[in-house]
């Protein structure tokens, strides 16, 4: 922790010798043009929103690869297009909310997502909200919540985009997006198909001694299908009516962990859903109203013909909410709203069918009591069917270092609680009706740092953050002292802290531009409480929590050529919780070289792209091997109506 200290105090001491200009949200450069959204509540919190170039080059990826080389995530995957989900500042899977516009899209039956089923070409912003930052739109996110939104675009009125994509795991992606005006209406659709066979060659490790034994990848393909449409009515110059649909079906083959005897299982588990919400906004001078309803209609198959098992999970989801915001001036925004979540869950796991009422309201407050201090105080009330409403206070401050605005210290605290899932209430065997929600309270603090040059055409942007939670209640499963089935309980107490930094440097030359993006995450996770006598877990690190890791992305454009380099650590993960085994640590390089022809109205662009791209031999989960070297050829054609 000294010697990271050190790193990080020398590198701010760095940054802040250079001259500075005031900040700006856009660049506009010859080959792209860099934009970024203001939230004037949002401003007051921790946040990570990707700008218009980054959502360029994460187009082509899903939200776990994403993630995973972008953003302080640690995405544990089992496998290409197989289930990756997430720890968020060391924090279980269940304790990241991810909101679509806004609405909870999480599993009411686990109470988490997978992030492979998602591809960011449907989506129009991502932004992560840290640690107890997230109380700021939603409760559960005890390690964070992440958005994902879509955003209308009232400046192209006829956009078509075609992209054909081919892999050498025997895949394919097909994309296409249509964005249509047509005097108050817009209505944008986005189609896309993937499909992949999935066949890679591994070492299996757990035959023999090194060298392991080459063998292939089996029972692993995967597809996806799946339609966006998203419509938009301005009634007038103040009110605008929204309605979007986003409906989606997933298939994949299980393949088997290396421990598992090689024999044809045919596991496989399938998902449909169909999510849909519409909303109606209305701003007229210092007023900001906004209503919204949602309805999902999800389900999920799981089958193993060789154990003669088939699961059925089937659950829908009613959503209101209706929100206030008034501006009291440049320097008060108040903002005030309700949520209603109802849940209904029918699963063959279950011995009956199950709803759950999450009930919530929210204030929060923003002032700057002068230029230098930004404040945020948000209290959240929030009660789930018949139990006790609990109370979610937060308060952020930002204060600006030096002028104008360029370093700035900023501070926050929350408290935050996370209700059990469905199925570690309900589920038959091993579920337990009494768990407690689990709760903690959050802390944290850090230096940002912005500076633009105008004269060099320079953009500089770096982080240091420090955060601490504990969280009480830890649910944990394990096998029931008398039964032979696995049972949750609430036993753990979690201390969680950590470093996280970020560096992006964005440079414009006359015909070209260079962008460098870095961030560094040291996580320390570790169970503060006894088990039972003897507990050997005490003061260790949590399983599959790595203690560093860290990425950095190169995108170079020159002309009308793009090169980007991407590079990806991931440290050691422990497999037991008294640490006497773990997983080693791995580094992966993807390299991508793309060209874009103007024809006309229409732009042709094309690009290779290579993943681990040094062939490395690793797992992100204990026996699940990963692929290889991996080829992919992309080609997209924009057409725009001048």
């Amino acid at each position: 922790m000294k010697r990271i200290s050190i790193i990080i105090l020398t590198f701010f001491a760095i940054i802040a010798s250079s001259e500075a200009q005031e900040k700006q949200d856009t660049i506009t450069l010859e080959a792209v043009s860099i934009q970024e959204q203001r939230s004037s509540q949002m401003n007051g919190v921790n946040r990570q929103r990707m700008d218009s170039l980054d959502m360029q080059l994460i187009k082509p990826l899903s939200l776990s690869a994403t993630l995973a080389s972008h953003s302080p995530v640690f995405i544990k995957s089992y496998g290409q297009g197989a289930l990756s989900t997430s720890s968020f500042r060391g924090a279980g899977a269940s304790h990241t909310q991810v909101l679509w516009n806004g609405v909870n899209i999480n599993s009411p039956t686990l109470g988490q997502t997978d992030f492979s089923l998602i591809p960011m070409n449907i989506m129009d912003q991502l932004t992560l909200l840290k640690g107890g930052n997230s109380i700021f739109s939603t409760s559960g996110g005890l390690g964070g919540a992440i958005h994902l939104d879509n955003k209308a675009n009232w400046n192209d009125t006829l956009t078509i985009y075609v992209n054909q994509k081919i892999s050498s795991l025997k895949g394919s992606e097909t994309s296409v997006e249509n964005n249509f005006i047509t005097g108050k209406l817009l209505i944008n659709t986005r189609l896309f198909h993937i499909q992949s066979e999935n066949e890679y060659t591994y070492k299996n490790n757990t035959k023999g001694k090194p060298p392991y034994p080459e063998e292939t990848q089996k029972n692993a393909a995967y597809r996806q299908s799946g339609l966006m449409e998203n419509i938009h009515y301005k009634i007038d110059r103040n009110n605008t009516l929204s309605a979007r649909i986003w409906a989606q079906s997933n298939f994949r083959e299980l393949p088997r962990p290396l421990t598992v005897k090689d024999m044809k299982r045919n596991e496989e588990q399938s998902n449909e859903f169909v999510r849909t919400q519409l909303s109606w906004e209305n701003q007229k001078g210092k007023d900001h109203i906004f209503i919204r309803t949602a309805w999902f209609d999800e389900s999920y198959t799981y089958k193993n013909p060789v154990a003669g098992l088939q699961t059925t999970n089937k659950s829908r989801l009613f959503s209101s909410h209706a929100a206030y915001k008034y501006y009291i001036s440049s320097d008060a925004t108040i903002e005030t709203g309700l949520n209603s979540d109802l849940y209904n869950v029918r699963s063959s796991g279950y011995e009956d069918n199950f709803t759950r009422n999450h009930l919530s309201a929210f204030t929060s407050f923003m002032y700057r009591p002068w230029t230098r201090l930004q404040t945020l105080w948000v209290v959240r009330a929030e009660k789930i069917n018949n139990k006790k409403i609990n109370i979610l206070p937060s308060a952020s401050l930002k204060f600006s270092l030096l002028k104008p605005s360029r370093l700035i210290w900023m501070a926050n605290f929350s408290r935050n609680y996370h209700y059990p899932t469905m199925n570690d209430k309900y589920w038959n065997p091993g579920g337990n009706p009494g768990l407690e929600a689990e709760y903690g309270n959050s802390y944290e603090t850090g230096l940002q740092y912005k500076k633009q040059n105008k004269q060099k055409n320079l953009l500089l942007e770096a982080s240091a953050t420090y955060y601490y939670s504990s969280i009480h209640n830890w649910i944990l499963w394990q096998p029931d002292s008398i039964a032979s089935y696995w049972t949750p309980s609430n036993l753990k107490k979690v201390h969680s802290q950590g470093i996280e930094t970020g560096l992006t440097i964005t440079k414009k030359y006359k015909n070209s531009m260079f962008r460098l993006n870095t961030q560094y995450t040291y996580t320390s996770t570790k169970n503060a409480e006894k088990l039972y006598p003897g507990d050997a877990s005490v003061g260790k690190q949590l399983i599959y929590v790595p203690k560093h890791s860290g990425n950095v992305m190169a995108f170079v454009n020159y002309k009308q050529w793009d090169l980007i380099y991407k590079y990806n650590y991931t440290g050691k993960r422990y497999t037991t919780s008294d640490n006497s085994r773990y997983m080693p640590d791995f580094m992966l390089h993807d390299l991508e070289i793309g060209k874009t022809w103007e024809l006309n109205k229409a732009k042709l662009s094309t690009s290779i792209r290579v993943d681990n791209i040094l062939n490395t031999d690793y797992q992100s989960v204990a026996w699940y091997p990963m692929p290889g070297r991996v080829f992919h050829l992309k080609l997209g054609l924009k057409w725009k109506r001048n």
